[in-house]
């Protein structure tokens, strides 16, 4: 079966770091943080191939963007750093 176009409402983020305050919940200004993206398609099935033009934007008390790798298998690495402490949406 081949998969569907990506869905972001079925794609999901996880964080690279498993100790608490992981960087999908907190991390520290100037520090780079990470996550994952997996894409799926609107069925749930992973894409399993690259391609996908996935922006990460950070709002809040400042805002930046994120930087997306591309691992060409459906999995995606965000690294973004925050300059400024706060509260952030991602």
């Amino acid at each position: 079966v081949l998969p569907a176009g990506t869905c972001s409402a079925k794609s999901f983020a996880t964080p690279n770091q498993a100790e608490p305050g992981n960087s999908l919940e907190l991390s520290t200004a100037g520090v780079q943080a990470e996550f994952s993206i997996t894409a799926k398609d609107l069925y749930g099935n992973l894409r399993g191939i690259g391609g996908d033009n996935f922006k990460v934007r950070l709002t809040g008390v400042d805002s930046s963007a994120g930087i997306v790798q591309d691992f060409l298998n459906g999995t995606y690495r965000v690294t973004y750093t925050t300059t400024v402490s706060g509260t952030y949406d991602i």
